[in-house]
């Protein structure tokens, strides 16, 4: 499902398909070196955090791609439908 597409990027949601990716952010140290201490990240606990997301009601992931190759993710976190607010984080 896209979310939102213009010239320079495209909005998707997260689906299995981009694990591997996901995976590469997440034990990548440059990318988390400013995030504190973080352990690595196998496949399958990759895949359980992602369906676990996927069924959650105050948690939502979007893949960022600038048409060309996927560059980052967007998390919405502690969602709040009935005082419309959450909270996000760009990978």
């Amino acid at each position: 499902m896209k979310y939102f597409i213009n010239k320079k990027i495209t909005l998707v949601a997260v689906q299995e398909k981009y694990i591997e990716d996901i995976l590469n952010w997440i034990n990548n140290e440059d990318i988390n070196r400013f995030l504190g201490s973080r352990f690595p990240v196998g496949m399958e606990q990759q895949i359980k955090w992602i369906r676990n997301i996927d069924n959650s009601k105050s948690k939502k992931l979007i893949i960022q791609n600038n048409n060309k190759e996927n560059i980052g993710m967007v998390s919405l976190f502690k969602i709040d439908f009935k005082n419309q607010n959450a909270e996000i984080g760009i990978y």
